[in-house]
């Protein structure tokens, strides 16, 4: 088992660990590959900032 976390910081930025791939993005939904299944992120004006 892999360990990741998700770190959030005032509804605004979030920190995420273990992302092996970013299938589709656009600015309100993100979707994410990790190393042990998938998350979904809605909302609006969402960015990448770094990979």
């Amino acid at each position: 088992m892999v360990g990741h976390s998700l770190i959030a910081e005032n509804r605004e930025t979030m920190t995420i660990s273990a992302v092996k791939d970013v299938p589709r993005f656009n600015e309100e939904n993100i979707s994410l590959a990790l190393e042990e299944g998938g998350l979904e992120i809605d909302g609006t004006n969402l960015q990448i900032v770094n990979l």
